[in-house]
């Protein structure tokens, strides 16, 4: 294998498979980024088991070849380099050389053969997609989403397709996340359990008309210059449109800055495990208060706009501060059913996205 190319050229083919690299990696070949060469062309791979990334990009190819070298390591020394003509150069059965205008680096290799075979899928259902439309839409629930749940469902993404609405879904089941687009659909039925970790190739993919290709246990993400193929998680998530209340007798309007602020500086006088802020809303009133045993407590009185009958009602405050964050309008909407029953928070008059978090007894 030798090939040359542009240093930034050869950086960003890294960048775009490092994300399915794994931080332990439960086999050693899995920390490797496999390079073949090609015609004019060279290939990376990589993989951690549950999602693969392979890219493409052109190179002055002078011998072709491959081989698998480690990822980390790589890159590490890639972007370190200035933007000049790199010569890569594969010189016996140990060692890949990156060669500069002033120096050699020497790393140990392992045979291409060792690498796990990634299959594409072929002839699948598939739809056509915005970028920018998956990105925001897994920006906008992916923190909703558990972190080491025993309820496998919560720990991942849920693309559902039905009729022509794409709908992303995260839920730690405090609180849930849920974002709608549309897309040109030709009869794709379905919910598709996703690890989070695998959007995060996209970032390097913005604004580009990307392809998913859907079978019963893989979806595959074709973009422009390679594709990403993940293994869909095997578990069933719930009818999250039913804990969505269909009607809401107590409805709060609030600016997004203002209450970001109150939130923050209450949010002192919290306490683990729940952190809570307590809201007493009545007509023409709004007060959030905050106790804590160990430091104090504090009342605020907040502009804003309520609608309904008296009722106090308390929230985590970091799970609140959190979804408020996450609102782009400037007017918060809170629509509260109960003290005991899910509130629905999105931004003012947001029709594709919403929030849902579940109050807390104070």
């Amino acid at each position: 294998m030798k090939f040359k190319i542009l240093q930034e050229n050869f950086l960003r083919l890294i960048e775009n498979v490092y994300h399915a690299i794994p931080s332990r990696a439960a086999l050693p070949i899995l920390e490797s980024i496999k390079i073949e060469t090609k015609g004019e062309e060279i290939f990376l791979s990589s993989t951690n088991l549950n999602f693969s990334l392979k890219v493409k990009g052109r190179a002055e190819v002078e011998e072709e070849g491959a081989l698998c070298v480690k990822g980390k390591e790589l890159r590490d020394v890639t972007s370190r380099l200035k933007n000049e003509r790199i010569t890569i150069e594969k010189r016996d059965e140990r060692g890949l050389f990156i060669i500069t205008s002033h120096a050699e680096y020497n790393f140990f290799i392992q045979p291409a053969e060792d690498f796990p075979n990634i299959e594409e899928l072929e002839n699948n259902e598939s739809i056509e997609i915005n970028s920018n439309d998956v990105i925001e839409g897994v920006e906008k629930i992916a923190f909703c989403v558990a972190k080491n749940d025993t309820r496998q469902f919560l720990n991942n993404v849920l693309m559902d397709i039905s009729g022509n609405k794409l709908t992303f879904v995260g839920s730690d089941s405090h609180k849930l996340g849920l974002y709608e687009v549309n897309v040109e659909n030709q009869g794709i039925e379905g919910q598709f359990l996703l690890d989070p970790k695998s959007f995060d190739f996209l970032k390097n993919q913005k604004n580009e008309i990307i392809k998913i290709i859907f079978s019963e246990t893989k979806v595959q993400f074709n973009f422009k210059d390679g594709y990403e193929i993940v293994s869909l998680v095997d578990d069933k998530y719930p009818d999250y449109r039913a804990v969505i209340p269909s009607e809401m007798p107590h409805r709060l309007k609030i600016t997004k800055a203002d209450l970001l602020e109150v939130l923050r500086r209450l949010n002192i006088f919290t306490s683990p495990p729940n952190y809570p802020v307590q809201f007493d809303l009545e007509q023409g009133n709004i007060l959030i208060k905050a106790v804590s045993g160990e430091i104090g407590e504090a009342v605020e009185r907040i502009s804003g706009f309520y609608e309904g009958d008296k009722i106090e009602v308390g929230y985590n405050c970091n799970y609140l501060i959190d979804i408020v964050r996450h609102i782009d309008e400037d007017v918060v909407e809170i629509g509260i059913t109960g003290r005991e029953s899910a509130t629905v928070i999105k931004g003012e008059d947001a029709e594709n996205y919403l929030y849902l978090l579940m109050p807390i007894r104070i």
